[in-house]
């Protein structure tokens, strides 16, 4: 992968991100991208903090020690002027990369926003080939754990990198389910091997697995070998909305939580 491709995903990962949490105002945002006025949000930020620990060359605990000063440093600059989330107040004002033991969250009930699932996307685009998956799971894991301890949102940031990864293999978009299935159970045997909040772990992660396994089942690429099957287009926005619903959380906005995040942006 080029340099410019890199860079170019990047940027447009962060403009889809902006259009997207703006996409009622559409023709006033057009403008405020050109200009810069348009401030993206804490999720690319933390985007391009990853990818400045990564674009150093550093894995396992020295890429999540230079992660984490990335995290401090960009509190104190990068975040002016946006609205940042009291998860991600809260864990950077406890990290101190020095010490081990401060990169590990307790686990978050509440930590399932989609910040994890954007966040993620240059982790696939580092690790990018097949026989790179142990390390992009295990990059993804630890990195979304310092901050969103919870299995939605580390397993919606390993659907968004491992879908990054695929596209970059130019993998068939049909296989990618298939792909993600399998990743899932090798990032079972990654938490249960590491052994910290295996149960907790557990009562959350069926519930993400299965409602992926609905909507592959509803599109037919669930083994992916067949093309995918769309229905016609929804005539009325509250048709789409209800739709996005189907696989959304409990009490959550669709697309507000790493759950359905990316199935959503599928």
């Amino acid at each position: 992968m080029s340099l410019e491709s890199f860079q170019a995903a990047l940027v447009l990962s962060a403009a889809g991100n902006c259009i997207g949490q703006h996409s009622s105002t559409c023709d006033v945002l057009e403008h405020k991208i050109i200009d810069g006025s348009t401030p993206v949000q804490e999720s690319i930020v933390l985007h391009l903090a990853t990818a400045e620990a990564l674009a150093k060359g550093k894995c396992g605990q020295q890429f999540l020690q230079e992660f984490a000063t990335n995290c401090s440093e960009c509190m104190a600059s990068d975040m002016q002027r946006r609205v940042v989330s009291n998860i991600v107040l809260q864990r950077t004002s406890e990290l101190q990369p020095s010490h081990h033991s401060t990169l590990f969250a307790p686990f978050n009930h509440g930590a399932v926003d989609n910040c994890a699932s954007i966040r993620a996307l240059v982790i696939g685009l580092r690790y990018h080939k097949p026989n790179h998956v142990d390390e992009l799971i295990a990059s993804v894991i630890e990195s979304t754990r310092m901050i969103h301890h919870h299995p939605i949102s580390y397993l919606g940031a390993l659907t968004t990198a491992l879908f990054a990864s695929f596209a970059v293999q130019e993998r068939e978009p049909r296989e990618w389910g298939a792909g993600l299935m399998a990743a899932l159970r090798l990032a079972l045997e990654y938490i249960v091997s590491d052994g910290r909040n295996v149960s907790e772990s557990g009562q959350e992660w069926q519930q993400f697995e299965d409602r992926w396994k609905e909507y592959l089942a509803l599109r037919g690429i669930l083994e992916g070998e067949k093309r995918p099957k769309f229905p016609k287009k929804f005539k009325k926005k509250e048709e789409r909305d209800e739709f996005c619903r189907r696989f959304s959380l409990p009490r959550m906005e669709s697309g507000s939580c790493s759950h359905d995040a990316p199935l959503i942006a599928v």
